[in-house]
């Protein structure tokens, strides 16, 4: 349905973590198209902030 949603993979677990260190299941992860964490949400994070925090983004970025 998504098909540029990337779910982390369990076996890629400790190439993840080395990246973006200890979390925990159901956390989200905003990352740019560089790789780059922009935004790391603790689980039972409101989507209706998130979205906020993506139209902030994508009123600063130069593409957006």
């Amino acid at each position: 349905e998504h098909p540029k949603l990337i779910i982390s993979d369990p076996a890629a677990g400790a190439e993840f973590q080395e990246a973006f260190g200890p979390n925990q299941d159901g956390e989200i992860f905003m990352v740019d198209p560089f790789g780059n964490l922009m935004m790391r949400y603790a689980p039972g994070t409101e989507m209706g902030d998130i979205r906020k925090d993506i139209g902030h983004l994508l009123k600063l970025s130069t593409i957006g």
